[in-house]
């Protein structure tokens, strides 16, 4: 699936030919403070290249090592994040150019908070399946696809395998001084976590023996090497995660506690709150957050009222919402029909993107199911960027259980993660030339997330959602991502349990109870994530909101998403402030514009 590309410096052109030009000929302070911006973003690029792991494989470079989990290597982290920051505080911000200013803020943004994870590093429950689920996979990714067909390639895929051993050593010595410190997983926890230990043990077990086409032109010598050194390390592999997986089944278990919440354990309110605003990037309390959740429940749970009403449905709201999920109209017979399904609402949006935006990415998007042991473990499915190893950008479903997935909610959801979701806008960024390399690689869980919710809202004013059912799908989606709001937060700071979160969800979503079961479970443990997707949301129409009243007729839908997403991810306090130098920049044309006129 894939349409006709506009390279974004067309966006940029379009977007900001109105607006007021920064200075073209800076003086020997600009010109120092701009070319001290780009060397530390030069740095801190340089520093997380040769680290992480997703950058490597998308900028197609070697993996010559896997990311490692040791207190050393995250205070090292913020060693060098606290000498870059140093050197930012010097320049003189207010000397910049606009996107020089940008890049200056959202690389301050990252340098603090990796100066700040520091201070989590015990809190942060790395084997949960929410954190590591990711790792395993990228590792598991990365392995299948090494090349070896050269003695080099060979060792590399050697040297891979010793790290992926100390990687998993590194797990196991983290939890075991997580546990001596009081800090554990929650025990309803372990059951998943283990599954998924098993899913990844089991799937690297299937790769000991190399397909003979991966192999095929290296010389004899380097393959007996390289069959020796697999055979023993995989041995290696598998009893470390037999290790982890020993670990948690045994006495572990019966002292995890059963209380959920990040504020449980010593340091860990604080971890909460600094996790809340490193997802959010929004300088919002705990407090705050819950407030808004319950508010925006209550406002969508009379917009569903009003649906059931207007289709005509005069019994309650759980008997209705039994009729979505067994009616025949919202129930996949199989994973084939579920991607026929989200093609079809795609080619519906294909049609009408033109009216709200000037391009589309380069990069092909699709559909394709998870593998089994990732669908243990997730409620949905996932996104993948398009990288140097699958150049197309995928939405990964999840095609188990499918008479527990109704369909109903299939067009919102295919929006937020293709188009004009996360695809469009993660593929524009990565396509992106004229930003800092480490800009377009940015990557902020409430401006990411936000955009993609905001994005399938659109559907709305498209006329995609005239359907009622459609719009119920709609706002099915939106209670969901509102309640997180509530309860995050409840477990999180104010001590709710698991069932009272459960409780709370069972009430007001629409999602059944093996989804809910997951999702209180993710909460609990990656404290402060699923704040991003709704918190982002809502700031991208306020800031929309904010641009029509200020610009009137003058405001162009097309200008506005091109600016938004045009820059690439930014934090959301720094987007408000792009937004307002958009809107400022336009009405100081219109005004010099104006001013021309009666002067002729």
């Amino acid at each position: 699936m894939r349409q006709p590309a506009v390279h974004l410096a067309a966006i940029l052109a379009l977007a900001l030919g109105a607006c007021a030009p920064q200075p073209s000929d800076p003086d020997e302070t600009l010109a120092d403070s701009v070319a001290e911006v780009e060397a530390v973003a030069d740095a801190l690029w340089d520093y997380f290249l040769e680290k992480d792991l997703s950058l490597r494989v998308t900028e197609g470079l070697p993996i010559e090592s896997l990311p490692q989990l040791s207190l050393a290597e995250t205070q090292a982290d913020a060693t060098h994040a606290a000498e870059l920051l140093d050197r930012l505080d010097a320049v003189d911000l207010s000397a910049l150019t606009h996107e020089d200013f940008l890049t200056a803020r959202v690389v301050r943004r990252d340098l603090e908070f990796v100066i700040a994870f520091e201070a989590s590093y015990w809190n942060e429950l790395s084997l949960s399946p929410y954190i590591s689920l990711y790792t395993w996979r990228r590792v598991g990714t990365v392995l299948a696809t090494h090349p070896l067909t050269t003695p080099e390639g060979a060792r590399r895929y050697s040297s891979l395998l010793g790290d992926y051993v100390r990687l998993l050593a590194q797990h196991l010595a983290k939890v075991e001084s997580q546990a001596e410190r009081g800090i554990w997983l929650p025990r309803a926890a372990i059951p998943g976590t283990i599954a998924m230990l098993e899913g990844f043990r089991d799937q690297f077990a299937a790769q000991r023996t190399l397909e003979s086409e991966r192999v095929e032109t290296l010389d004899a010598a380097s393959l007996a090497d390289l069959e020796v050194e697999l055979e023993g390390r995989a041995d290696e592999i598998v009893a470390g995660y037999d290790a982890l997986i020993e670990l948690l089944s045994g006495e572990y278990s019966e002292l995890a506690p059963e209380t959920v919440g990040a504020s449980q354990f010593e340091g860990g309110e604080a971890h909460y709150r600094r996790m809340a605003r490193y997802f959010t990037t929004l300088d919002l309390e705990p407090e705050e957050i819950h407030e808004l959740g319950l508010k925006r429940v209550g406002e969508i749970s009379d917009a569903m009222r009003e649906i059931r009403e207007e289709v005509g449905f005069t019994g309650t709201r759980e008997a209705f919402h039994d009729m979505l999920r067994t009616d025949p109209r919202f129930v996949a017979s199989d994973a084939e029909e579920v991607e026929d399904r989200y093609r079809g609402h795609i080619a519906l949006m294909e049609e009408r993107i033109g009216d709200y935006f000037v391009a589309l990415p380069e990069a092909p998007y699709d559909v394709r199911r998870l593998s089994p042991a990732e669908e243990v473990n997730s409620t949905f499915g996932y996104y993948k960027p398009p990288d140097s190893i699958e150049p197309t950008g995928y939405y990964n479903y999840n095609g188990s259980k499918l008479d527990e997935r109704s369909q109903v909610t299939a067009r919102s959801l295919i929006f937020h993660e293709l188009l004009p979701g996360h695809h469009f806008q993660v593929a524009l960024q990565y396509e992106n030339d004229s930003l800092h390399p480490y800009r377009r690689y940015s990557y902020f869980g409430a401006f990411t997330e936000g955009w993609a919710e905001y994005a399938s809202s659109l559907g709305e004013e498209m006329g995609l959602f005239e359907d009622p059912y459609d719009r119920y799908g709609r706002l099915i989606m939106e209670i969901f991502l509102a309640t997180r709001l509530v309860v995050d937060t409840g477990m999180g700071t104010m001590g709710w349990s698991l069932e009272e979160a459960r409780d709370y969800m069972r009430a007001n979503v629409f999602q059944s109870e093996t989804q809910i079961a997951t999702e209180t479970l993710r909460y609990a443990t990656r404290p402060g994530q699923a704040l991003a997707y709704r918190l982002g949301y809502e700031k991208i129409w306020e800031l929309r909101r904010k641009a029509e009243s200020e610009l009137g007729d003058a405001f162009d839908i097309r200008e506005f998403h091109a600016i938004v997403i045009g820059s690439g991810n930014l934090p959301m306090t720094v987007l408000a402030e792009h937004v307002d130098w958009w809107v400022d920049s336009l009405q100081r044309g219109a005004e010099e514009e104006l001013g021309a006129s009666r002067e002729e």
